[in-house]
């Protein structure tokens, strides 16, 4: 578990923020007076900086948010790679990850507290509690659901689209690698922080977390783990699970894009196989309550991954029935 990867001096951050303004001055220059620009930029924010008591200081860098930028990078490189192949400028890629990216987060962290309302509702017996209602804007001690992100970010990429007049479907079906990209950034995050944590067990690739961890604070308080333990019990490293699946589910959707027999038919399949992979990563999380006492292993998130394999079943069918593949009037070789 490591929740802060890095912690950079101020007036590290003051030099960038120095080169990065000096760039937007000049806008569109040529390269040599962007970088001068920027040189100087950079100086003048390092020299501001250095020599004051705030430049001193150490901004912590949190891993959870660092695996999201990842993410977000990666995800907006493999769209742009491949946009104009059906036609679209890949400045639309970048518009879209970055609109995408808020809007996705919001979604995210709205269906997380929904789905765990026990941990954010701020009526309590004792009266209402305003810690609460600010930990709901906390996202950067995690607590996002992938499945708040996808019905988010896909209808918003689709009107974007129809906004710009660009093909909506087949600009979808390219983002969905994208997308189950940036989640695997994600869940890697998930495990430097700690949350998403799985049962406990005994494999060979078992995990243990510190003190002050998600699981550890768990297994305390359920008395799993005795007071002043050293670690956590060994758990499933349920975070690299899901790392691992979107990865391949990534491999897969990238490699098959260009042989894609209609329009809408990556989109099916990333809501087949991400729901397929949410159910069983599911019954080896332990961070979440069961939705009916009666069935223990049964959660939330369990519905959630069966809707997404249904609609997306029957949206092939659908897109399938409706067989259209938008080719450009011209195209640009690519991966």
């Amino acid at each position: 578990m490591h929740p802060q990867l890095i912690h950079v001096p101020l007036y590290v951050m003051a030099l960038l923020a120095g080169g990065i303004m000096g760039l937007s001055v000049v806008g569109r220059s040529r390269p040599r007076t962007l970088l001068i620009a920027g040189f100087a930029g950079a100086l003048i924010g390092f020299g501001i900086s250095f020599t004051q008591p705030w430049g001193q200081q150490r901004l912590p860098i949190q891993s959870y948010g660092t695996m999201m930028l990842i993410g977000f990078l990666s995800g907006v490189y493999v769209s742009a790679r491949r946009s104009e192949q059906i036609g679209v400028e890949k400045k639309h890629c970048m518009d879209i990850g970055v609109y995408g990216v808020a809007i996705g987060l919001a979604g995210a962290r709205i269906l997380h507290i929904v789905s765990n309302w026990h941990e954010f509702t701020p009526f309590l017996e004792t009266g209402f509690s305003t810690a609460r209602v600010i930990k709901m804007f906390k996202i950067w001690e995690a607590g996002l659901d992938f499945f708040g992100a996808f019905v988010t970010v896909i209808p918003f990429t689709y009107w974007y689209s129809r906004r710009y007049n660009i093909p909506a479907l087949p600009m979808v079906d390219m983002a969905c690698p994208a997308l189950i990209l940036g989640q695997a950034f994600g869940r890697v995050g998930c495990f430097l922080f700690g949350c998403c944590y799985g049962k406990t067990c005994d494999l060979p690739w078992k995990v243990q977390f510190p003190p002050d961890s998600p699981p550890y604070d768990h297994q305390l308080r359920v008395g799993e783990i005795a007071e002043g333990a050293l670690l956590s019990a060994p758990v499933h490293p349920t975070q690299l699970y899901a790392a691992i699946g979107c990865l391949l589910t990534f491999s897969f959707l990238y490699a098959y894009w260009p042989r894609r027999p209609y329009d809408g038919f990556i989109l099916s399949l990333l809501l087949i196989m991400t729901g397929s992979l949410r159910f069983f990563e599911e019954l080896l999380r332990n961070d979440v309550p069961p939705t009916f006492a009666s069935i223990p292993w049964l959660t939330n998130a369990h519905f959630f991954a069966l809707g997404a394999v249904v609609t997306g079943i029957l949206m092939m069918l659908y897109f399938r029935q409706h067989r259209t593949l938008f080719k450009p009037a011209f195209c640009t070789a690519g991966a």
